[in-house]
């Protein structure tokens, strides 16, 4: 019996939609994660774009101090998380919404995500071939699969994934469904003369079609050719190293909520407006914790790698995962979801955090030179009466901030071809 896959498949029937989302805000490319925001945006009525006055954050860290401790709630709410495997395809992603599906169901919603074109649709032909109208298993997995995030997978064209996502019995909806072709094509004197609106109207019912997805699929699949935006930028100003957190996107309760709050609602109204407020003050949370994960990390590169952003790539040293988790106060999981896909810049050059972190004992391919040139200078230094002891290195480099036994000392000195300390010792 393989108890951690049963621990596994326990924990994802345990989650829920929105669970998965946090996993995305912390996982995800900033580019994507601006998509994902403004479908949210779109299909909940109580959240507006904020002012973003928070998206560049200018901090520094004085030399001596210390990562601060974690304190919020939000990471004790992401530890059924941990255990799941990091690597979530689209199809994970699509089929972990609905965990308590039968097998059969499953299997015909498995079957549709793969059918699924490169923009997420499900196109006129596929379903014409899978015959979805005479079978009912494949009718219901498909539905199923119309009902999840993002919204429009599984639409079967773009008049539909656009129909998807826009709330019915709404101008807009009517717009789509009935002058599609004009609206396609931009006819739009044509249109605003059928719809009897001027211009400036048109644009005005027209404005919310920007925060679509036209392409839903790519919310959950990484780019093939992916634009590269540091999200950490790190700059020397009077003479001391800060950092600024950009591009994080900013969210607010909208108007309508603020109006909705006066207005005591009933029965369906009540439920719509307790369901998007719950939904609206998670994403809030969960964009928080992102962008209070990122200050920590950069934070913790402030401290430990000084020498690094003085000196250049020779000096950078060598950062376990694990250990570095433990200092900033969350799960190693949490960092090396939150590490990947993201970038740095330093000097002018963008580079991975994941360069800066290793899950490794010893870090990175670069960091192993840099530490071990760092061995190496300390013995070209060091007293020839008293030479350094592996074990004595090891402590030094402890001292510095390098987690590093006597052993992998001793390893890195043999492959230095350095002798060890009692031949090293000067005999007169």
């Amino acid at each position: 019996m393989d108890l951690r896959s049963d621990l596994q498949r326990v924990q994802m029937r345990r989650l829920s939609p929105l669970m998965l989302r946090s996993l995305n805000v912390l996982q995800l490319p900033i580019g994507e994660l601006e998509h994902l925001i403004a479908s949210e945006i779109q299909s909940n009525p109580l959240l507006d774009i904020g002012a973003n006055d928070r998206s560049a954050h200018l901090s520094s860290m004085d030399a001596h101090a210390r990562p601060r401790e974690s304190t919020n709630s939000n990471e004790d709410n992401l530890n059924l998380l941990e255990n799941i495997a990091e690597e979530c395809s689209p199809l994970d992603y699509l089929l972990a919404q609905v965990p308590d599906v039968d097998g059969e169901t499953k299997a015909a919603l498995t079957a549709l995500i793969d059918r699924l074109d490169e923009r997420g649709f499900l196109g006129e032909d596929a379903v014409e071939q899978l015959g979805i109208s005479q079978r009912p298993i494949l009718g219901k997995a498909h539905s199923l699969l119309r009902s999840l995030s993002p919204r429009g997978i599984g639409a079967r064209n773009l008049q539909d994934c656009l129909q998807l996502q826009i709330p019915e019995n709404t101008p807009l909806y009517d717009l789509v469904s009935h002058h599609f072709e004009d609206l396609e094509h931009r006819r739009f004197a044509k249109l605003g003369r059928k719809l009897h609106r001027t211009s400036s109207e048109l644009r005005t019912l027209l404005g919310p079609l920007k925060h679509l997805n036209f392409s839903p699929l790519k919310i959950i699949s990484a780019a093939v050719n992916p634009v590269i935006t540091p999200e950490i930028v790190f700059q020397k100003i009077d003479h001391r190293w800060r950092f600024e957190i950009r591009g994080m996107p900013e969210i607010k309760m909208s108007e309508l909520y603020k109006e909705l709050l006066i207005h005591p609602l009933k029965g369906e109204d009540r439920k719509f407006f307790t369901e998007n407020k719950r939904h609206a003050q998670f994403w809030m949370k969960s964009l928080e914790q992102r962008r209070e994960t990122l200050q920590k990390i950069a934070q913790y590169i402030l401290k430990f790698q000084g020498d690094f952003l003085e000196k250049g790539s020779s000096f950078l040293r060598p950062q376990n995962q694990k250990q570095a988790a433990e200092l900033l106060g969350i799960h190693p999981s949490t960092l090396s979801r939150t590490i990947r896909n993201k970038y740095a810049q330093i000097r002018g050059e963008i580079m991975g955090l994941n360069f800066f972190f290793s899950h490794g004992n010893h870090g990175s391919l670069t960091a192993q030179n840099a530490l071990k040139e760092n061995i190496k200078n300390r013995i070209k230094n060091e007293d020839k009466n008293m030479p350094l002891s592996d074990e004595k290195m090891a402590q030094m480099l402890q001292n510095d901030g390098i987690w590093i036994t006597r052993r992998t000392v001793a390893k890195y000195r043999t492959l230095l071809r350095i002798p060890s300390a009692n031949i090293r010792k000067y005999i007169p």
